[in-house]
């Protein structure tokens, strides 16, 4: 049975990789380190700021670095827009009342920002970013965070990711779990590699694929 649904956020739900892309682009010009496009989703991607400019050498410039990356999200995140099947499958699992929540990496006031501009306000239950967990993904702090609210069996909730940590995270605290594997987003991070590290109960290309899961897994649900 699966009674509830969790997301991350980018790159799962929503076409922000390449925006963040290029905020992390120019963060790193800021240092003056000019970093090749394929080596940026290694060096940057789901990581801190701190850990960023560490591996660089350079972790005195870590406020530096920092504001230069948040200036260039909070001054272009209109260029965020929903992947392929986000606002459908949304609508679907809320029309079948199964309760959903987002756990992110990302800044609070960067999902505070974007959630509304996406009109995804009223889909999720609960929201948890990274100011809101002592420890991030992949250690389940924030599942069992965002079941004080959802008050449902682990083993009932579906955590659906495009990243390592996002799999790691459901297996960590006893969910279910699903790999998204765009097509369009291979050029961040190797699905297949991915799933073959962590094993996910369920790989999908296709957001709508999450209702059939759901589905197949709740006989109670029309």
């Amino acid at each position: 049975m699966i009674s509830a649904v969790v997301f991350d956020f980018d790159g799962t739900l929503a076409d922000s990789f390449p925006m963040i892309h290029r905020a992390y682009e120019h963060a790193l010009r800021s240092l003056g380190q000019k970093i090749t496009f394929s080596d940026i989703p290694r060096l940057c991607f789901n990581k801190t700021e701190e850990s960023i400019t560490k591996e660089l050498g350079l972790p005195e410039k870590v406020d530096e670095f920092q504001h230069a990356y948040f200036s260039y999200l909070q001054s272009n995140t209109k260029e965020v827009v929903p992947l392929p099947g986000a606002e459908s499958m949304l609508k679907h699992l809320q029309k079948l009342d199964v309760p959903m929540g987002l756990v992110t990496f990302s800044q609070r006031w960067y999902i505070e920002q974007v959630v509304p501009q996406l009109g995804w306000s009223d889909y999720f239950t609960s929201i948890i970013s990274f100011n809101d967990v002592r420890k991030p993904k992949p250690d389940p702090e924030a599942i069992f965070l965002i079941n004080k609210v959802l008050q449902i069996d682990p083993q009932c909730i579906l955590v659906v990711g495009d990243a390592k940590n996002d799999i790691l995270l459901g297996k960590n605290a006893q969910t279910q779990t699903a790999l998204v594997a765009h097509p369009s987003l291979q050029t961040y991070h190797n699905s297949t590699d991915i799933a073959r590290l962590t094993s996910p109960d369920h790989t999908i290309n296709q957001l709508e694929q999450v209702v059939q899961i759901v589905r197949a897994a709740t006989p109670t649900i029309l």
